[in-house]
């Protein structure tokens, strides 16, 4: 059982050539016009370049509509990088602050010896009482931090773009054009501090800007600049030293920051190209599932196309008659229009037709807390609908995992006519990560049920793998019957009788354990003799494994292993719980994998939650990890 997990999309790159700095982890936060997604993008693209793996996670205003400078318009984005072969760190060595209510929500993330840079001509009067300070936190006797580094930006941003240009032709660029750069100045000293190059960015900035040289040259100046200041000021109390790891381009390879939805919608054109299928994405405008909508609505073509429905239940209504014309529906849904498709997918389980859900989870009851982490919908994937109508149900473990789980869940769901749930959360879907391309040989051919218009089967008669038939529409005597009634089993003949009904239950149970053998048992990494088992889902991978291997450096005796496979579970699931004395189930929630492994096997564990809507902790699982190991929690 010792298997170590690999994850196709992080390369093993060996030992550094140079000696590398440890993991780091870095926050920015600002108000909406800051410009905190462009400036997480663009150090990521920068950082990438130097051999690291990243890994950002965005944290949304809690207000859509909140006024500039006030707690709920805040906007984050926490980014971790390390080596390919460390494991990240997410305590916060880095604070960017580029006004006072991003400081003011985020101040107790920052270590103690941590450094704190800030725009300080966001900090006047009105911005500081809108976030609720009462004194300016970055300077005299209430300074919160010692390393603290007060720039005033909007003035040298101003400086660096207008100033050099009085002279020349044509007016100078308005405050507003001016003050949209300042989160370039910031990358700017970013940049510098951690020793990363420029010319990523600047290629970006050409290619992005160049329909407007005016906007281009003054982008340019004011990253230059950032840049420039930092290395002349001397405004750094100490500067790691940063090195880069093996190129990936020296093997042949491409690597490039991916956000989950993105990763997904690749996934599904990849479908429509190898299969020749035609594949529908249908959801609705309801965050946060519009995020993927409006990405697929860009990128349709080749065999992909994308609609936008009233609600729900007509968003998957599309999909299963996507499905029954011999392609590939698909839907993307959240919150309470989940439950609302309920219908659909038990018809999808009772007509044997492929269907694919994109559940992404939020953190409130019905349409709350969208922006919010959780892992709240996993007792409705499972259980929400009637008639022992069962769904497969798959959960990614990263961004870079989408692309590989929603290829897997596709071709589940065609190689056993069968509706498929893919369960995401913030920290898979609209996070980013490091992900290596993969090659085209790589990926996995699809694989269908025989045909029936030329064989001598029927509509219903089953395969080894207890799948009927994927028969073209319209061929003659070998109609399948669309229908919510039950049948006789290997026929399309519609039944009442009780047996039957019992016999397709059983039917679909067994289908159920032949996706299990199909998908392959769960990987356990670390000794077979470790006393401790961690068990995580979803999302929260990366952390988790991170405080195993932080607990491991202390002396404890831990495994780790990461569901992608919820229903079913994996075949060998009650021997890996049987192989160690102890096993700690941590999820986002109130610990519903953890009742239900519970209900299903024995064995000697507590479930570790977190139901805030934030990420967990790594020292706090780490925490926890030992606690349990010297039995002082129960």
């Amino acid at each position: 059982m010792e298997e170590k997990v690999v994850n196709p999309g992080k390369p093993d790159l060996g030992a550094p050539s140079l000696p590398l700095a440890p993991a780091h982890a870095l926050r920015m936060t600002g108000d909406a016009h800051d410009g905190i997604a462009m400036l997480s993008h663009l150090f990521a693209l920068a950082a990438g370049s130097r051999g690291y793996h990243l890994y950002s996670v965005p944290e949304y205003p809690a207000e859509i509509r909140a006024h500039a400078n006030t707690l709920a318009g805040v906007y984050t984005s926490s980014l971790a990088f390390a080596p390919y072969h460390e494991p990240i760190d997410d305590r916060t060595s880095f604070l960017l602050a580029m006004n006072p209510a991003g400081l003011k929500l985020h101040e107790s993330s920052l270590e103690k010896d941590g450094i704190l840079l800030a725009n300080s001509d966001s900090f006047g009067p009105d911005e500081l009482a809108c976030a609720g300070y009462l004194e300016n936190p970055l300077a005299g006797k209430n300074q919160l931090f010692h390393r603290t580094i007060s720039v005033p930006m909007a003035q040298l941003t101003n400086h660096a773009i207008n100033l050099t240009r009085a002279g020349e032709k044509g007016a100078l660029l308005s405050y507003r054009e001016v003050d949209r750069c300042r989160n370039l100045f910031a990358l700017g000293m970013l940049l510098w501090y951690y020793s990363i190059p420029i010319d990523p960015v600047l290629r970006w900035l050409k290619q992005k800007f160049s329909v407007n040289p005016s906007i281009l040259d003054a982008s340019q100046k004011a990253f230059k600049a950032g840049f420039i200041y930092s290395e002349t000021a001397n405004v750094f109390p100490q500067v790691p030293a940063y090195h880069p790891v093996e190129s990936l381009s020296k093997k042949g390879r491409m690597c490039r920051m991916i956000s989950g939805n993105d990763a997904s919608l690749l996934a599904l054109k990849h479908v429509a190209l190898k299969t020749n299928r035609p594949v529908l994405l249908a959801s609705t405008s309801r965050p946060p599932s519009h995020e993927i909508s409006s990405l697929a609505a860009k990128n349709t073509g080749d065999g992909f196309s994308f609609i936008l429905a009233d609600d729900e239940h007509a968003a998957a209504s599309i999909a299963i008659g996507v499905s029954y014309g011999g392609g590939l529906g698909c839907t993307a849904v959240s919150g309470i229009g989940f439950p609302h498709q309920s219908e659909v997918v038990s018809l999808a389980s009772a007509a044997e037709l492929p269907l694919l859900l994109l559940e992404y989870q939020r953190a409130g009851i019905s349409t709350g807390l969208p922006q919010r982490v959780a892992q709240s919908d996993l007792g409705m994937a499972l259980m929400g609908r009637n008639g022992e109508a069962p769904l497969v149900v798959l959960a990614p473990d990263s961004p870079s995992d989408c692309f590989a789980l929603t290829l897997l869940a596709a071709k589940v769901a065609m190689r056993f006519l069968a509706p498929v749930c893919i369960l995401h959360d913030l920290l898979n879907s609209r996070a980013s990560e490091s992900w290596l391309i993969p090659e085209t040989e790589s990926l996995p051919d699809f694989e269908f049920p025989h045909f029936a218009s030329d064989s001598s089967s029927g509509p219903y008669e089953c395969d080894d793998h207890l799948a009927r038939p994927w028969i073209t529409p319209g061929t003659p005597g070998k109609e399948h019957r669309l229908g919510g009634n039950e049948r006789k089993l290997n026929s399309p003949q519609v039944s009442f009788l009780p047996l039957d009904h019992l016999a397709m239950n059983r039917h679909r149970a067994a289908r159920m354990q032949r996706i299990a053998e199909f998908l392959g048992p769960l990987p356990v990494s670390g000794d077979n003799d470790a006393q401790i088992l961690l068990l995580g889902w979803g999302g929260t991978k990366n952390v988790l494994e991170a405080a195993t291997a932080l607990a491991r450096k202390n002396g404890i005796s831990v495994a780790f292993a990461h569901l992608r496979f919820l229903n079913p579970l994996p075949k060998n699931m009650q021997m890996v719980l049987n192989s160690y004395p102890k096993v700690i189930v941590a999820e986002l929630n109130s610990g519903r994998l953890f009742a239900l492994l519970k209900e299903k096997f024995e064995f000697n564990g507590i479930s570790f939650t977190r139901q805030d809507g934030l990420n967990f902790v790594i020292s706090q699982v780490e925490q926890a990890i030992v606690q349990f190991a010297r039995g002082e929690s129960s």
